[in-house]
């Protein structure tokens, strides 16, 4: 994919430069933004190998990027925050067949 122009801004009071994807996974990323999103817009339908041999990137990289994204869940879902009014429903989970009669095949 074509590699993008990407914005840079100026802070006023410190001078330091940064851009729209500045503390995000995003940044500091020499693969193209729109591979990075067909990566893992697809992490749950193919292969690391296959995701690699299709945006024509080396295997490490494309594993790299899949590591990183599946760290930012797992520390999103460590401390949801929630707020406002909530509601939730009661749920039942099967504990298996323990205790149920077994009927006969025959």
């Amino acid at each position: 994919m074509n590699k993008t122009h990407i914005k840079r801004y100026s802070c006023k009071t410190c001078g330091k430069n940064f851009t729209d994807f500045t503390g995000t996974i995003f940044s500091n990323k020499k693969l193209p933004l729109g591979d990075m999103f067909y990566i893992i817009l697809n992490l749950d339908k193919k292969s690391i190998k296959r995701l690699a041999d299709e945006s024509g990137h080396k295997w490490d990289s494309v594993y790299r990027l899949a590591q990183e994204f599946r760290e930012c869940l797992v520390d999103e879902a460590k401390d949801p925050v929630l707020s406002g009014e909530i509601e939730f429903d009661e749920m039942y989970q099967s504990a298996g067949t323990k205790g149920l009669k077994k009927t006969s095949g025959n």
